[in-house]
């Protein structure tokens, strides 16, 4: 989880692109998982892909009402 704060605090935001790979919240799997990079606005992720199901979501970085 801690590799999760510090790519959205701005630890390395930089190297995350548009067909890069993240770990999100997949909202049809319901678990955290390998996910494609869609779309970024203003140094943000905003869509992704999951990598299993193959959806398409926004992002969510971690499982909602989940711990932080």
């Amino acid at each position: 989880m801690r590799a999760l704060f510090e790519l959205f605090s701005g630890g390395f935001m930089a190297d995350i692109k548009v067909g890069g790979e993240v770990d999100a919240y997949c909202t049809r799997c319901k678990l955290v998982l390998a996910h494609t990079v869609l779309a970024i606005w203003a140094s943000q992720i905003k869509r992704v892909r999951c990598n299993t199901c193959m959806g398409e979501h926004a992002f969510r970085a971690a499982v909602p009402g989940g711990p932080t």
